[in-house]
């Protein structure tokens, strides 16, 4: 696939299959337009909204629904998916984008011992972080916090944190261990 994009007119379930099952691995930027009758009421009529999801190694990272022009989160994460994964009448614009693949960062249980830091990224490598739940979780790492103080702070399970530092790394948005 390289660096073009690709139209597919397949539920996103379908789309992730062939991605997964691609002989090229990586990470992809799915986009479709979402018309505004298949949000939820809150979403208003003649609003244009953009769902995008983040897939590596044949599964989502992370899904956003957007209104287009304010670029106003509409709903994020799962509820996100679920509205859109089934809908056969949406249309995904698939491009790989740029990602390191496994960057060297300790193991779920180094990150009790070692706390996670942020590696220097452009704005458009933070708009990769697409989850509301992940946002926070990267906000508020400044090298010093371990994962029960991110736990305590964001009123989490410490391995919902070890989960969220899992997809932050994949994305490579964290530093290697010092």
């Amino acid at each position: 696939m390289g660096q073009v994009q690709q139209t597919y007119a397949l539920p996103l379930d379908d789309v992730i299959q062939v991605l997964g099952a691609s002989a090229v691995t990586g990470v992809y930027q799915v986009q479709a337009d979402v018309p505004a009758g298949l949000l939820p009421s809150a979403a208003r009529r003649g609003h244009h909204f953009l769902a995008e999801v983040v897939i590596q190694a044949g599964q989502p990272v992370s899904c956003v629904i957007r209104e287009q022009g304010s670029n106003t989160t509409v709903l994020e994460g799962a509820k996100a998916f679920e509205t859109v994964r089934s809908r056969v009448q949406l249309v995904w614009k698939v491009r790989p984008i740029d990602a390191p693949t496994a960057p060297a960062y300790p193991a779920r249980s180094g990150w009790s011992t070692h706390p996670p830091m942020k590696r220097e990224r452009t704005a458009e490598h933070i708009r990769q972080i697409a989850d509301r739940k992940q946002r926070m979780v990267w906000l508020l790492i400044d090298g010093q916090r371990t994962v029960d103080d991110l736990a305590a702070l964001l009123q989490m399970a410490p391995d919902d944190v070890r989960e969220v530092l899992e997809v932050l790394a994949t994305q490579g948005l964290l530093a290697p261990e010092p």
